[in-house]
C-alpha cells in the first residue's frame, strides 16, 4: 500500500493525517517567503522527501457535550 492510499484510508475513517517532508530551496534569498503559499514551497523545492506521517485521533470524551454546553453560555 502507498502513503497515499494510507493517507487517503485513515483520512475516510476521520484521523487526521499529517506529514512531514524535508527538502531543499535553492536561491532561497531570492524568494519571498512570506508571500508563498503551501503550494508554492512544494514548487520550488527540490529532492523533496516525505520524512514521516503522523496519524491522530479525534476521540469524543463522555464529557465534552457537558463542556461544550458549558463554553457556549459564557
Amino acid at each position: 500500500m502507498t502513503a497515499l492510499q494510507l493517507i487517503e484510508e485513515w483520512s475516510s475513517k476521520s484521523f487526521r493525517v499529517m506529514a512531514l517532508a524535508v527538502g531543499i530551496l535553492p536561491l532561497v534569498h531570492k524568494l519571498d517567503l512570506s508571500l508563498m503559499s503551501l503550494q508554492d514551497f512544494e514548487s520550488h523545492a527540490h529532492n523533496l522527501e516525505m520524512l514521516s506521517m503522523i496519524v491522530l485521533t479525534n476521540h469524543v470524551r463522555p464529557d465534552s457535550r457537558a463542556t461544550v454546553g458549558m463554553l457556549q453560555e459564557r
